[in-house]
């Protein structure tokens, strides 16, 4: 049997985006809060999109000045600001019934906006509670989708829309007759709410939550390079429940649908920050690798530079010419440093959430266990071993330091020690003529015919000096 309807028919978007980071500045917080407010604020969206029609560059720019929008949605952002705190995980900013949702020739449908540290969350839920067929799921989300993008051109949101994390699609219905086949009402939803025709619902298992059936499909992306709004839509998530047909009614699945929204909202957080790390991650491989190249580069000619005899003035050229190429890698080792370790802990956070969920009464999610695995094998391990393969050209540099810095050291002190005996002699050498020139003069008079050039007293007293030179070349001559 072609399975054509199904009953009460629901799609929910979890749409996520960073509130801040560490060591954000204010303004940009600002400003983060203003491009979340303004998917579900057409008002605010109208202004922002006015002001970037004027001058295309005001997005990232004059945005961050608060006077750029008018006193009244400023005050309602300042509003919402209050309302938000770091410290608590879980905070409702806002919620609101469509003001379509009264007709009854709508589907119904709200927003619900949340904080959760440095998190925003907006859920955007449609549903019809009424038998209708599976075709309709693909108008429910594109409803949903105007409501954030404020036009019905499109099924999927627009770049601008989507959420600096990454969003998921959850989709609810019940079985309409019990000779329905779960598995092939998935396939037919999925044909509905895929973005792009060419992937298959290949879903590999199956879970059970609430009563419900369970499908998940991940569209895992290939190019990890691609910029974050092209890749944002590569790596599509899905998930669909269905209901078996029983005598379940459409308040209880409302009920339970409910029930399970705030563990749903976190556990797919903690999936999308993993995703953003380990994407945020491979941009800095990338950069990484380019400036590796430039420092194996100057350890070479550091290296031929030292042996056999080191010139001062190269090295010095040498390292100055590196400074800004191992400043550059050390800060992007450290901000690699801090995305393993987002991962590491949104990682354990997922693992964590999908055993509570387990252990509740009639959940079995181990579909959703796939993606911890992949997780922790392929991206955090990964991660963790390019970090060590990447700090080991550090720790090469410092190795390097050390015969560089003696190898410095031992010519400058050769050139002290020379300067030094230079210095010893020539003084000894005049302070000797000086001695001798005043004794002979006072014990030798001379003739009064003979000059001062030409007396015993001048040629005594250079004596000590002409010594004095050869010496210091004798020295200089002799091999040490």
């Amino acid at each position: 049997m072609k399975p054509e309807y199904v009953i009460y028919p629901a799609v929910d978007l979890f749409l996520y985006d960073w509130r801040d980071g560490l060591g954000q500045e204010t303004k940009r917080t600002d400003l983060t809060r203003r491009q979340f407010w303004r998917k579900f604020d057409p008002e605010l969206d109208a202004q922002l999109k006015q002001l970037a029609e004027v001058n295309p560059l005001t997005e990232q720019t004059k945005l961050e000045v608060s006077g750029e929008i008018s006193l009244a949605l400023r005050k309602k952002l300042e509003e919402l600001a209050d309302k938000e705190n770091a410290e608590i995980d879980f905070v409702q900013l806002h919620r609101q019934n469509f003001a379509d949702s009264e007709s009854d020739s709508h589907p119904e449908g709200y927003y619900c906006a949340l904080q959760m540290g440095d998190t925003y969350a907006l859920q955007v839920s449609v549903y019809d509670a009424a038998k209708r067929p599976i075709a309709s799921l693909k108008e429910l989300k594109t409803l949903a989708v105007s409501k954030i993008n404020y036009h019905s051109d499109s099924t999927e949101l627009d770049d601008k829309k989507q959420g600096t994390l990454g969003q998921t699609w959850l989709v609810w219905g019940k079985l309409t007759d019990s000779s329905q086949n779960p598995r092939q009402v998935a396939e037919e939803c999925f044909k509905q709410l895929t973005p792009n025709p060419n992937w298959k619902p290949e879903f590999s298992a199956s879970g059970k939550l609430l009563g419900a059936t369970v499908f998940e499909y991940w569209h895992a992306p290939a190019n990890w390079l691609q910029p974050w709004e092209t890749f944002s839509r590569d790596h599509y998530h899905l998930i669909i429940c269905l209901f078996p047909f029983s005598e379940i009614s459409t308040d209880d699945i409302r009920h339970q649908r409910a029930a399970i929204y705030s563990e749903f909202t976190k556990l797919f957080s903690y999936r999308h920050k993993i995703l953003s790390a380990y994407w945020n991650s491979r941009q800095l491989k990338s950069e990484l690798k380019t400036r590796a190249l430039k420092i194996n580069e100057t350890v070479a000619r550091v290296e031929a530079i030292q042996s056999p005899h080191p010139n001062l003035t190269d090295l010095q050229t040498a390292l100055t010419q590196s400074l800004p190429y191992l400043s550059a890698y050390a800060g992007d080792l450290n901000r690699l440093d801090g995305h393993s370790r987002t991962l590491e802990i949104n990682l354990k956070n997922y693992q964590k959430r999908l055993h509570k969920l387990e252990t509740d009464a009639n959940i079995s999610l181990g579909i959703m266990k796939d993606f911890a695995q992949t997780a922790e094998e392929r991206y955090w391990q990964q991660l963790e071993m390019e970090r060590a393969s990447m700090k080991s050209i550090l720790t090469q540099l410092a190795n390097l330091a050390v015969p560089m810095r003696s190898a410095i050291q031992i010519e400058q002190t050769k050139a002290a020690r020379e300067l030094n005996l230079t210095a010893a002699i020539a003084s000894t050498g005049i302070a000797l003529s000086a001695v001798t020139a005043t004794v002979i003069a006072a014990q030798q008079p001379p003739p009064k015919n003979i000059t001062f050039t030409n007396s015993p007293a001048f040629l005594w007293g250079i004596a000590p000096i002409a010594l004095a030179m050869l010496t210091l070349v004798t020295l200089r001559l002799i091999p040490r």
